[in-house]
């Protein structure tokens, strides 16, 4: 038995390395068509390797119709949001081309990947399920990643916080769908929230940060709805056990969320990486600043330490000088580190905020990841 599971850990390893390596280094498989034939061929391996099946829940019928009713509101509420926001024509249009590059092969993907999923899950320990967790996050990224360009650091950034914390939400509700209710239900679920793009010719025109949180927050909501009419007494003490685990999936969404928020800089906080030493021993290369959009610019005094946009470059330099010109004030800045201050002036529509405060250390692998991009 230990040698079966042996056998078992090094399988997951392994679709772990391969999972991780064709995403962010090598592009081993380089295709939704590769992937789909390589998931196909470890689904095929794990079906016949593991004979052990979990109890399904009796209502397991039931839960199917539900899920996927949920699946299309989804799509409903997703919708919804487009006729605020607008529309914009789909990148992957219905065509022969599409149907054999990308619809198949993300169907065989979908129904190989919940196969290996549930077979896992049915090896009810914490290494496997690690494991399993994982391998169904790389998975999901793997099936959206073709939508994101990756030619720029920004671009980098943006779709991997929006793939992979809305793959950490949705893979914990496949697994505990996938646990209770068969690989079935799961399987329709994501073919009706992944293959919309591909068939529908419009998609709504929602800003990232929510999409990633609504992706984030949806299957929370399907959990809930799902305890609540499927739930039972025999499952109660098991549902206790989970309680823990579910307020840690609660804390974890919210910190990502408002961790997206500031990313974006799109609401009254943002944060951004510092990507030079011109500031340096106030503010290092590598430190992340939190800044304020919603201030009073007729506030801003010598000596603050203000964002802003000058010859398409955003700076965070300290103001050393304000005058005042035809009724608009003009402001002088300059890095506590530079010699001299900055050329010229910036106006107050320049001004994209004002510095709170910094973080040490935190961004460094972002200004890593960034030289990468100039490199390239």
């Amino acid at each position: 038995m230990k040698k079966d599971k042996i056998k078992l850990y090094i399988l997951q390893a392994i679709l772990v390395i391969v999972l991780t390596t064709s995403l962010f280094f090598t592009r081993l498989l380089n295709s939704k068509i590769e992937l789909a034939l390589f998931l196909s061929a470890v689904g095929v391996m794990v079906y016949f390797l593991i004979r052990k099946s979990t109890r399904l829940h009796i209502r397991k019928k039931q839960a199917t119709r539900l899920i996927a009713i949920l699946s299309v509101i989804y799509l409903g509420i997703f919708y919804t949001f487009g006729i605020y926001t607008g529309f914009y024509k789909s990148l992957h249009t219905f065509s022969l081309t599409t149907l054999y590059k990308y619809i198949i092969p993300i169907v065989a993907i979908i129904i190989s990947s919940e196969i290996i999923r549930y077979k896992f899950i049915t090896i009810e320990n914490k290494v496997s399920m690690v494991f399993n967790f994982i391998i169904g996050v790389l998975i999901d990224i793997s099936i959206y990643s073709n939508l994101y360009a990756f030619s720029s650091l920004d671009d980098f950034l943006l779709s991997i916080g929006y793939l992979t914390f809305a793959a950490v939400a949705s893979n914990l509700l496949y697994n505990y769908i996938s646990k209770r209710f068969g690989p079935k239900p799961v399987i329709i679920y994501r073919l009706v929230i992944s293959l919309y793009s591909y068939i529908i010719p419009i998609i709504p025109d929602v800003y990232i940060f929510f999409r990633t949180f609504f992706r984030m927050i949806y299957p929370l909501i399907v959990y809930y709805i799902l305890e609540d009419n499927f739930g039972n007494k025999k499952e109660s003490l098991e549902i206790k056990k989970e309680g823990k685990s579910n307020i840690l999936s609660i804390l974890s969404f919210s910190v990502m969320a408002v961790f997206i928020m500031l990313i974006s800089c799109k609401f009254r906080y943002g944060a951004l990486v510092i990507g030079s030493g011109s500031m340096r021993k106030t503010i290092d290369k590598g430190d992340v600043i939190v800044y304020d959009s919603k201030i009073n610019k007729g506030e801003i005094n010598v000596g603050d330490i203000l964002v802003f946009e000058k010859e398409d470059r955003i700076l965070v330099h300290r103001v050393i000088k304000i005058d005042t010109r035809n009724n608009a004030k003009l402001y002088y800045t300059k890095g506590d580190n530079n010699q001299m201050q900055d050329d010229g002036f910036i106006k107050e529509e320049a001004i994209l905020g004002r510095v709170n405060f910094s973080i040490p250390v935190i961004g460094r692998p972002t200004v890593w990841l960034n030289e990468m991009f100039k490199k390239k």
